[in-house]
């Protein structure tokens, strides 16, 4: 079972659990970093941003403190203004939830029509349609384009580097 879909389940049925089973969970996905590799292209895509003087804001269903980690690892703190994880103890605040959208456009300063969300789960653009914010859809396996698709992602790409490749300066 995906462990983020197993905390939703455990707040449902046992809430007073939460608290542990996130706690253990984010410290699992902590530790995981030391075995996760950037995306191909990714970086390229967040040094073109960087270039083009806009700022990215990371949004996740996952803990803060693995983003950050993440980040550290690969030394990509001056390509990322912050991270926005799971708000710890509270399953609910994960997309498809807008919570965490709006709480980096809050942080941002940004309206939603200056944003563009890209995800790669067909709850990432519900949480961003909530929030006001296009989507492209980043169809990373097989099927996930017409998924993406169907769910209003405006975009959709198949590679990091395509972003990277073509996104304005």
């Amino acid at each position: 079972m995906d462990p983020l879909a197993m905390l939703r389940h455990i707040a449902d049925v046992r809430p007073d659990l939460v608290p542990m089973a996130d706690d253990a969970l984010a410290r699992l996905e902590v530790e995981a970093v030391a075995q996760a590799r950037p995306t191909e292209g990714s970086v390229e895509f967040l040094e073109a941003c960087a270039a083009s003087d806009r700022q990215v804001w990371l949004v996740s269903n996952n803990a803060t403190a693995a983003m950050d980690r993440y980040i550290e690892t690969y030394q990509l703190k001056a390509l990322v203004a912050g991270c926005f994880g799971r708000v710890p103890g509270r399953p609910k605040s994960m997309k498809p939830s807008p919570e965490l959208l709006l709480a980096a456009m809050r942080v941002a300063h940004a309206e939603p029509a200056e944003c563009i969300f890209i995800g790669d789960a067909i709850r990432d653009v519900q949480a961003a349609k909530a929030a006001g914010v296009l989507t492209i859809g980043y169809a990373n396996k097989p099927g996930k384009a017409e998924a993406l698709a169907e769910a209003g992602a405006v975009s959709i790409v198949t590679l990091m580097k395509t972003l990277a490749e073509s996104w304005p300066a």
